[in-house]
C-alpha cells in the first residue's frame, strides 16, 4: 500500500520493526518521525507506538524524545555482558550523545577501577550504585562472578528507565 492508503487504515497503534537497521542516525529519526506523523495525522488522540528493536543508546533516546511509548531493547544485557555501565551525565543534550561516543560507558574490566571506591555513577539511585563500588564490580568481573553482570544489568536498566 502507498502512504495515503496506509494513513486511512484505522489502527490502535504501530509497531516499528527493522528501523534499527537504518543507515545512520538521521535516517532513523526521519523514519520514526514520518511513521509517527502518519498514524497521528488523522486522529485527535496520539496512538500507542512501539519500536521492537533498538540496539544503540542513541536509538533509544531518540525514540523516547520523539514520543515512542515502548522500546524493545537488549542493550542493558549486552552492555552488562561486556562489563560496561551506562554513565550519562545528569544533564545531557540528546544531540551531543553522538559526540560523547564511548565515553558514556564505563568499561569495568579495566585496571583503573581496582581501587576506585566510588559508585558506578555519582547521584544514581539504583540498587547497584547505592550498595556497591566500582572496585567491587571490577573484582567480580575479574573473578568471573555472575553477580557482576546482574549488578551491571540492574544499573544499566535503571539508567534507561530514568
Amino acid at each position: 500500500t502507498n502512504k495515503e492508503e496506509a494513513a486511512n487504515v484505522p489502527v490502535n497503534g504501530l509497531a516499528l520493526v527493522g528501523v534499527h537497521r537504518a543507515e545512520n542516525r538521521d535516517m532513523y529519526v526521519s523514519i520514526v518521525q514520518t511513521c509517527l506523523h502518519m498514524i497521528n495525522s488523522n486522529e485527535n488522540k496520539a496512538l500507542q507506538t512501539c519500536i521492537l528493536v533498538a540496539n544503540e543508546l542513541e536509538q533509544i533516546i531518540d525514540a523516547s524524545v520523539l514520543g515512542v511509548n515502548m522500546i524493545g531493547t537488549s542493550l542493558p544485557a549486552i552492555l552488562s555482558q561486556s562489563a560496561r555501565a551506562i554513565s550519562l551525565p545528569a544533564e545531557y543534550e540528546v544531540l551531543s550523545l553522538a559526540k560523547m561516543g564511548e565515553s558514556v560507558f564505563l568499561n569495568l574490566k579495566h585496571d583503573e577501577f581496582i581501587h576506585d571506591s566510588s559508585p558506578l555513577m555519582d547521584g544514581c539511585s539504583c540498587f547497584t550504585c547505592k550498595r556497591h563500588t566500582r572496585s567491587y564490580i571490577n573484582h567480580l568481573i575479574k573473578s568471573k562472578e555472575l553477580l557482576a553482570e546482574i549488578l551491571l544489568f540492574t544499573h544499566n536498566l535503571h539508567q534507561l528507565l530514568e
